[in-house]
């Protein structure tokens, strides 16, 4: 809401008008609302002598924001992603909780120490206005080793955590949130664990044949001869090279088990470069499995 100002006293006739001649107010100090930008022509007279003037307005636009950070819990170190979308901001104030200040429109915010932070970021506009928005919380942990898979009695456990989840051949086993799980099948077997929900660590993918066949067999799936990642840590993009002699497919996931992306592998080759341009820094997990079902991992760090 704006107001423009003809002070000439009282006993005098006003007439405001906007750029196309429209008559806008008759009083000597309008307030209006909504005031465009542009040219007001103001007239006043009384009765017999007559003045006018012009007055020129801008309308600065107010900042708005419309920002948002994704991951928000996670293990340290945690890169937080932010997103800015906002509108009539001229310069940009993030402080991310932890003594660091961005001045960037979308930083990445790395947090290095636990536990829980707060982002405020805060824009300014052409006329010093400012808006607000507060993101929180977020939530670090330390990383702890990933668990030990061991079969007794015809189940497995993985002790010493609050939370699992529970995959067999890469896919999660829907229903199971606790230490143990019936082996029914002979397979791949891995567990999800955290101690609070912040910080999830996959284990190793073993091999279990459940008690079939000659017994009980466990394999853990990291041969470095037949499988190799680098750069690792990497920004953008890895070399793969694999000694395989079948084809298969290349999939990545993240510590809650979904899949980011997958990769054909074709037979007889060797090599394969794949770029990281969509997926996020954090840590991911690299699964080859080849046309038999046999399946080989490792880890990877993706750090942008």
């Amino acid at each position: 809401m704006s107001s423009v100002s003809g002070g000439a006293g009282s006993g005098y006739i006003y007439s405001w008008t906007n750029g196309s001649g429209n008559l806008v107010s008759t009083i000597a100090n309008p307030l209006l609302f909504p005031f465009a930008s542009g040219v007001y022509h103001l007239t006043v007279s009384n009765g017999n002598c007559m003045a006018s003037d012009d007055v020129i307005y801008t309308m600065v636009p107010i900042p708005v924001n419309n920002v948002s950070a994704t991951p928000l819990n996670g293990c340290i170190p945690l890169t937080v992603t932010t997103t800015n979308n906002s509108i009539n901001a001229i310069s940009y104030f993030w402080n991310a909780g932890n003594g660091n200040i961005y001045t960037a429109e979308a930083p990445a915010i790395v947090y290095n120490s636990c536990c829980t932070y707060t982002i405020s970021y805060i824009s300014t506009g052409l006329a010093g206005c400012t808006d607000t928005t507060i993101i929180s919380p977020v939530l670090t942990d330390f990383p702890y080793p990933p668990a030990t898979i061991i079969y007794e009695f015809g189940h497995l456990t993985a002790t010493d955590f609050a939370l699992y989840i529970w995959y067999f051949n890469g896919v999660e086993i829907p229903g199971n949130n606790g230490p143990h799980q019936p082996c029914d099948s002979a397979g791949y077997y891995q567990v999800l664990t955290s101690w609070n929900g912040v910080c999830y660590m996959l284990s190793d993918s073993f091999y279990f044949d459940c008690g079939q066949g000659s017994g009980i067999g466990i394999e853990n799936t990291k041969p470095d001869n037949l499988f190799s990642i680098y750069p690792n840590p990497t920004s953008k993009e890895i070399t793969v090279n694999y000694n395989l002699n079948t084809s298969g497919t290349f999939s990545i996931y993240n510590l809650l088990g979904e899949k980011q992306d997958e990769i054909i592998l074709e037979k007889n080759t060797t090599k394969k470069n794949i770029s990281f341009n969509n997926i996020s820094s954090g840590i991911y997990f690299c699964v080859i499995k080849t046309e038999e079902g046999k399946m080989f991992e490792q880890k990877l760090v993706v750090q942008k």
